[in-house]
């Protein structure tokens, strides 16, 4: 299949190795790339000029320059997500892969689920299509772990000065008049919000989308959007609840913890893979790399009509990140006194106590209240099935 990417740097160089390995297996041949900035990416431009691969400075320009595309690959910044996924659709029949997060606002993301020839856009939350989450998910629907208790997920991935400088967008609300909603529940842990509405689902139905939300955004680092967020969220039949952070003092694992009547099944970082207490649970062999994502992408009709994460499935996410928003009304800013900061840019600024917290959370997730953060209190539950329009300009 020919396959063009727009966005190279950043993250777009994950794909690029993605992609590669697909034509080491003769499964596809990227065509072409876009990206405006060819000479901070010279190395990389040379090498796949070298191996006949078109560049071009405009994604118009290779829109309209080539014809004959089966998959588009979108890998840029947020902001520009909802103009490109247009054109793209617009100028190709392609099947299109957009990076998470789709599109940052309620409103942006179903205009899109409008457009005409939106059934061909994938988003990019690969961890859906690894066999451990496939796994959980029968597991969860097969009814053997009993009726569900709750569902608690944590993570601290922190974040220095250099992250949020490193692109005009990072940590920002708007940019200009562009939505962005940075942050760790809307970028870099927002897997972890997809990966609950999926455990969720039933095959071939869309993720299930939350009945009520209410949550706390907080900021320790002095930026537009936030780098902490206290969030639950309640679905038909369960509750879930989440702590994410980039401002705590050390890398904390991410944990999905599922606890039933019957049974309790964790997905976890540091130990990879699917865990569960229920007698005879053999864990399926593991896998977190793109690849799985890229094989239902670029398989038969049938394997990509069953590939998850349509534009319509992550109304589940958007929804959570925007009705928490609503909920906490503004962004708390934690005071000095309860953050650490940092001696360089080159370590995080980091609320005080927090990453011990956060490791307690998955199996206590009373221990944030017994922490005394009086910044974490969250707003009024708000009706997430009813909320069809945000404004991010009220939260500058």
């Amino acid at each position: 299949m020919n396959i063009a990417l727009i966005g190279v740097g950043g993250h777009g160089l994950v794909h690029l190795e993605a992609i590669a390995e697909l034509e080491r297996r003769g499964l596809a041949r990227l065509r072409a790339v876009a990206d405006p900035f060819a000479e901070q990416l010279a190395d990389v431009k040379n090498r796949l000029t070298a191996l006949g691969t078109a560049w071009y400075l405009d994604y118009h320009e290779m829109l309209a320059g080539e014809q004959d595309l089966d998959a588009i690959v979108i890998c840029t910044p947020i902001p520009l997500h909802e103009e490109m996924l247009a054109a793209s659709l617009k100028a190709s029949r392609a099947r299109i892969l957009l990076e998470k997060p789709a599109l940052p606002t309620i409103q942006q993301l179903d205009r899109a689920i409008a457009l005409e020839g939106a059934e061909r856009v994938r988003v990019g939350f690969h961890m859906v299509n690894w066999p451990q989450l496939d796994a959980a998910r029968e597991l969860v629907a097969s009814g053997r772990l009993g009726k569900l208790r709750r569902i608690t997920v944590s993570a601290g991935w922190p974040r220095c000065a250099s992250y949020y400088g490193r692109a005009s967008w990072a940590g920002k609300m708007m940019l200009e008049e562009s939505p962005v909603f940075d942050g760790p529940a809307t970028n870099g842990l927002s897997h972890l919000l997809n990966n609950v509405c999926f455990l969720l689902s039933q095959p071939g139905t869309l993720l299930p989308e939350p009945v009520r939300v209410r949550a706390r955004l907080a900021r320790a680092r002095r930026i537009e959007s936030y780098d902490t967020c206290f969030m639950e969220a309640a679905f038909a039949e369960v509750e879930a609840s989440f702590l994410l952070s980039h401002a705590a003092d050390r890398h904390v694992p991410f944990v999905i913890r599922v606890e039933g009547e019957s049974g309790t099944l964790e997905l976890l970082e540091s130990a990879p893979g699917l865990h569960c207490d229920l007698p005879g649970f053999v864990a399926p062999q593991y896998d977190e790399s793109k690849g799985p994502m890229y094989d239902r992408f670029l398989g038969d009709a049938c394997a990509f009509a069953s590939m998850p994460c349509s534009l319509a499935d992550t109304r589940a996410h958007t929804l959570l990140s925007n009705a928490a928003l609503v909920s906490s009304g503004s962004i708390a800013t934690i005071p000095d006194e309860e953050i650490d900061w940092p001696e360089s840019d080159a370590h995080p600024a980091s609320i005080r106590s927090l990453s011990a917290v956060i490791e307690q959370f998955p199996s206590d997730p009373s221990c944030l209240e017994r922490a005394g953060f009086q910044w974490a209190a969250p707003g009024s539950w708000v009706d997430a099935k009813n909320l069809h329009r945000i404004d991010l300009t009220n939260f500058r």
